[in-house]
């Protein structure tokens, strides 16, 4: 269990902002994609904050949650709803708050599945907005990306700047997607009057990746524990906004009590080449970092865009401040990945 580490518990402490008790106090929260990367330290954030009424996490397969949240089973405050993203969702119980964090994050699956990425992000979404829409009373959060921006001439990006994102490639089934899942929150809000907000997530790393994540840091992280070197699938110039997954639970977690119905907020932290990140955690870990002659990433599904650096001065205009550096955030990953 990742519990079993203080820096797991000090990072999940972190997690939840100590300004938002007022709004979370007493009320039932769903969380979607509680088994992925932010979803399993949003769960167990909530769930040691103590102060919930009734933390649910949703998820396609009840025993992933189960092994994942075992030692949560026997807590009243918690329970797991299985559900099928493509048929209509409901609940028993009155929900206070959807978190919406449920997506295809494999960027080799954009190259080998793009209609099941873009369909999913679409109807997963609209599924969960028609509940709101009928339920009055529950605030939709959207984890979004900072892949909506597309390619723009912005830098650092903010969230009314929109560049161009090309439509007629297969690797925009994610961009695409999530635009159009925010579009579809407008749209509830304008139609049904559903509280939505969302929440523009940048490249997030932590300890609580899947098996099956392969995105750069995810894997960077995964070698380095292993003791293998890491070998970089570009030449690592690319430049992204990166932030530790605890920093960013608490930046959704400080939308969703604070943002502004139906407004836009990027969740972002500091911005660093992928070769930066690369050797970071080399240096912490102890092994080296390569290079291939031809090193490319295009065919694996990973973003054309050179530089995406987004602003996150409207998210810390309500009061969130980034707790993590990458160092830290690094030495506290890998900690946990070794048990520590």
């Amino acid at each position: 269990m990742f519990s079993d580490s203080k820096v797991y518990r000090d990072a999940l402490t972190a997690a939840v902002p100590e300004n938002i008790d007022g709004a979370i106090r007493g009320k039932t929260i769903l969380v979607t994609g509680s088994t992925g990367l932010i979803g399993t330290v949003m769960i167990d954030a909530l769930m040691q904050y103590g102060g919930c009424e009734k933390v649910i996490a949703g998820t396609r397969s009840r025993e992933t949650a189960v092994k994942r949240f075992g030692e949560h089973m026997s807590n009243p405050g918690f329970s797991i709803a299985q559900y099928d993203l493509f048929k209509p969702f409901d609940l028993l119980e009155k929900c206070h708050y959807i978190i919406h964090l449920a997506a295809n994050a494999n960027p080799a699956l954009y190259h080998t599945r793009p209609v099941d990425t873009l369909t999913g992000l679409i109807y997963g979404v609209d599924r969960l907005l028609m509940y709101c829409a009928r339920r009055k009373g529950t605030r939709f959060v959207y984890l979004s990306s900072n892949e909506v921006y597309g390619q723009t001439d912005a830098c650092p990006v903010c969230e009314d700047d929109m560049g161009r994102v090309d439509i007629l490639s297969g690797r925009s089934c994610y961009p695409m997607g999530k635009r159009a899942a925010e579009t579809l929150c407008a749209c509830y809000h304008q139609q049904y009057g559903v509280n939505c907000v969302v929440a523009r997530a940048c490249h997030v790393y932590g300890p609580t990746m899947t098996a099956s994540d392969n995105r750069a840091a995810s894997q960077f992280l995964k070698d380095a524990v292993d003791g293998r070197d890491i070998v970089l699938q570009s030449d690592g110039s690319a430049v992204r906004s990166y932030m530790f997954v605890s920093d960013c639970v608490n930046g959704v977690l400080t939308a969703m009590a604070k943002g502004e119905v139906a407004g836009a907020y990027n969740v972002s932290s500091d911005a660093h080449s992928i070769l930066e990140i690369a050797t970071a955690i080399a240096e912490i870990a102890g092994v080296n970092v390569t290079i291939p002659e031809k090193a490319s990433g295009e065919d694996r599904g990973y973003s054309p865009i050179a530089r995406n650096i987004v602003s996150n001065d409207k998210l810390k205009a309500l009061g969130w401040e980034p707790q993590y550096t990458l160092q830290k955030g690094i030495a506290a990953s890998l900690d946990v990945m070794r048990g520590k």
